[in-house]
């Protein structure tokens, strides 16, 4: 760790650099977003399904991309952290095109990383399933069974949130060795 927190203090400018690359990507998205008032309203849902779900769709295709350039990021600041490690002067131009010899696995590994994290996202959406389905079949009369009913609802979903972070940290984790092994 006090090797870690050296190389990160040695090379400050460039891991900020990147950092503020990775996070422009984002904020630009958000930003285009607002700029063409592509945020859908209940109202537009109510008047205009059919548009409501086209500003939606492009909104998550915006998205899409941003997620894929904070994760091309994600690799270069990989590749900048290993050569600090190594001992090698770290340079973000070199790191940067070492991204372009991998961009294409690296995409491929970004959008499965998204889908299996949208998979494990059915845990989560079956336990509030669960507690609806219990409320339409027995609902309650009095407060105690609703208070009783809420509080395990809340479990099950506290419960059912473990397995998105498994998947999750795990993910996180393989980034980097994926990187830098060259593989998707």
């Amino acid at each position: 760790i006090d090797r870690g927190f050296t190389l990160y203090r040695a090379h400050f400018a460039g891991f900020l650099l990147l950092a503020l690359l990775a996070l422009a990507a984002p904020l630009l998205s958000q930003l285009l977003v607002t700029a063409l008032n592509l945020n859908p309203t209940q109202e537009e849902l109510l008047a205009d399904a059919p548009g409501f779900f086209h500003k939606a769709g492009i909104i998550l295709v915006i998205m899409f991309v941003a997620q894929v350039i904070v994760f091309g990021f994600e690799v270069v600041i990989t590749y900048y952290i290993a050569d600090a490690y190594l001992g090698k002067i770290p340079s973000v131009k070199e790191c940067l095109r070492k991204l372009t010899r991998c961009v294409g696995a690296a995409v491929w590994t970004c959008i499965l990383n998204r889908i299996m994290i949208g998979l494990t996202l059915i845990f989560p959406v079956l336990a509030g399933l669960a507690v609806v389905f219990y409320l339409r079949a027995y609902p309650p009369e009095d407060f105690g069974p609703l208070l009783g009913v809420g509080i395990g609802g809340v479990l099950l979903l506290v419960a059912s949130l473990a397995p998105v972070l498994v998947v999750f940290m795990r993910l996180m984790v393989t980034v980097p060795a994926l990187a830098l092994e060259g593989l998707s």
